[in-house]
């Protein structure tokens, strides 16, 4: 019936003991489905096995913008699953994954997809573990806003989510500072030491390679761009780095080979960087899916 429904658009199955094999039944049949949008399938005991299903269902369809998935057995596996399947979907700008058994992998993989996933704006994940919510605060980046929902009997998780966000707040800041200052010793710490990801962005999109572009700090460009630094990421207004430097007229730091995208070869140079190796969940590759991160993450 759902397979071929063009007029049902909200759907209810909360606590009905659908199980592994009735959620994959019901993933396939919503495939392709164009009409629902809204689906609550909580409290069913779907597991990894179910959570895997909806993640390949996921890749195809293209209506759903909410679904819960609220207390079903879930552990890392199946969350991975769902992060690899939600980090290209543009549709979906609700999940449920609230008392399931997250740990501290499935998290790291979830929070990487938030990264690349500006669709996603309500996130729930209270009541899975300490260590889940952690690593969601500790990988989140500091320019991405997201709505967590209720963390009714999880003060823990409450905690251990806002202390990590603002830790990463912090180190962030730590490290703009003593780039925007020309200490190299300070920015060589935050980066190897405190593992803070040199091409994050701060909320108006600027990177450590912009601060301290716009603070004509050519030491600091250089060690940065050694360490792996993107060159190509804009903030807010659209500049890149060099675009800073330049309407700063810093031409010691203009003239610095690699920092100028536009520049002839600049792509290859951009390649041939050093990638910042991390340590911290919040520092995968992003050219990794999500569950590839979180294995590599986890496993440092």
């Amino acid at each position: 019936m759902l397979k071929h429904n063009t007029t049902i658009t909200n759907i209810n199955l909360d606590d009905n003991r659908i199980g592994p094999e009735g959620a994959a039944a019901l993933a396939d049949m919503l495939k392709h489905n164009t009409t629902i949008t809204n689906i609550n399938v909580s409290d069913n005991g779907i597991g990894d096995e179910g959570a895997a299903a909806w993640a390949d269902m996921l890749k195809h369809n293209t209506t759903f913008t909410s679904v819960d998935l609220s207390r079903n057995a879930i552990q890392d596996e199946g969350a991975c699953a769902l992060a690899d399947s939600l980090e290209g979907n543009t549709t979906v700008f609700s999940v449920s994954l609230d008392g399931n058994s997250i740990q501290e992998t499935g998290a790291v993989a979830l929070a990487h997809t938030l990264k690349h996933n500006n669709t996603i704006n309500y996130f729930y994940i209270a009541n899975n573990s300490t260590a889940a919510a952690r690593a969601i605060g500790a990988a989140l980046p500091v320019n991405r806003e997201i709505a967590t929902g209720s963390w009714f009997q999880d003060d823990e998780g409450q905690a251990a989510f806002k202390e990590a966000r603002i830790a990463k707040k912090y180190q962030q800041h730590d490290l703009f500072l003593n780039c925007q200052k020309g200490n190299v010793d300070g920015a060589v710490f935050f980066i190897d030491e405190e593992n803070v990801d040199i091409n994050e962005q701060d909320t108006e999109g600027n990177t450590a390679l912009h601060v301290a572009c716009r603070h004509n700090k050519p030491a600091i460009v250089k060690l940065l761009l050694q360490k792996g630094a993107n060159a190509e990421i804009k903030n807010e207004k659209g500049e890149t780095p060099f675009d800073v430097a330049k309407a700063k007229r810093c031409t010691a730091v203009t003239s610095i080979d690699g920092l100028d995208p536009h520049a002839p070869g600049a792509t290859d140079q951009q390649q041939q960087q050093p990638q910042q190796q991390k340590r911290t969940p919040a520092s995968a590759d992003s050219a990794t899916s999500p569950t590839k991160r979180a294995k590599q993450d986890g496993g440092n």
